[in-house]
């Protein structure tokens, strides 16, 4: 059983580390190259459905227009609550309690977000924005509860097949 506690802490840190790597990565890129990349994956993911719509080359350039920010922050939010789940998953493999795993994870996801907003401070165009350490640490808080919610759902079954 130890054994199988050791390989879940070094693959969760490992996944939280190589998060953490990611999203370090796509906050070095200047305000240009990011925006230029969003647009670009929402222009294509509009092509992919422009034919069942109909829409014109400029009705989906409007539509990207309309949709880019709202797109950047849902990426912020699930980007935040992967890496919560993986920093959850690897306290927990040292903290028992659930709860001070959860608080914990919280905080580590928060100061995540502040270091990586300070950070921006540092790249051409961008900037630091509490509203995005806002939205990072709630998709960090929504994957920790979704973490929580899955365990309990399995503790229970576990429990009503022992019965």
């Amino acid at each position: 059983m130890l054994k199988k506690q050791v390989i879940k802490r070094y693959v969760f840190l490992s996944l939280s580390i190589a998060l953490a790597i990611v999203i370090f990565a796509f906050s070095n890129q200047s305000a240009q190259v990011s925006s230029k990349d969003s647009e670009g994956l929402i222009y294509f993911l509009l092509t992919l459905i422009s034919g069942i719509f109909g829409w014109s080359n400029q009705e989906m350039l409007s539509i990207v227009d309309a949709i880019h920010t709202l797109v950047r922050k849902t990426a912020h939010f699930s980007i935040y609550a992967l890496l919560g789940v993986f920093v959850l998953n690897y306290v927990l493999t040292y903290i028992k309690s659930i709860k001070r795993a959860s608080w914990t994870t919280v905080l580590v996801c928060f100061l995540y977000a502040c270091s990586d907003e300070i950070h921006q401070l540092f790249i051409p165009g961008r900037s630091g924005e509490i509203r995005d350490v806002v939205i990072d640490t709630l998709g960090a808080a929504v994957g920790v509860l979704f973490m929580m919610l899955t365990i309990e759902v399995i503790n229970r079954y576990k429990r009503r097949k022992k019965w």
